[in-house]
């Protein structure tokens, strides 16, 4: 699988400030996919063996 660098995200967030209107506001939510993969999703207990971070 291709890695995406920080300039392809620099270039992403350039082209889209570009096709906004002047005076449009726009909220971005960004989520670093790769932190949450694992056994398990955010908010289930652990299984034995697990421990929960703090």
């Amino acid at each position: 699988m291709q890695r995406h660098r920080h300039q392809d995200f620099i270039r992403f967030l350039n082209a889209r400030q570009r096709d906004i209107p002047p005076g449009r506001l726009v909220h971005v939510i960004l989520d670093n996919y790769t932190a949450h993969k694992g056994s398990g999703g955010w908010g289930e207990r652990p299984t034995r063996g697990q421990r929960r971070r703090a």
